[in-house]
């Protein structure tokens, strides 16, 4: 099931997600103490780029995060 969350932490400092590196999720729960996940760049992210405070969507596995993409942002639907 996909989770919604944040960008909350990337290394190296530089990482957009395309360079071998990690970063941290924290998932959106309706607090600001949601579960963090970690993820592999970029092996676990499929686009970029990332950076920090990114609204994202990821998988859930134990404690880290798979498939990590930017959140899509409905249109509003004005006539």
């Amino acid at each position: 099931m996909s989770k919604e969350g944040v960008v909350i932490n990337m290394f190296p400092p530089t990482n957009d997600g395309t360079r071998r590196g990690a970063g941290i999720v924290r998932e959106n729960d309706g607090t600001n103490n949601g579960a963090e996940f970690v993820f592999q760049t970029p092996q676990d992210v499929s686009d970029t780029p990332l950076e920090l405070n990114t609204k994202i969507t990821f998988e859930a596995e134990g404690n880290d995060a798979r498939n990590v993409k930017k959140a899509t942002v409905a249109e509003p639907n004005i006539r």
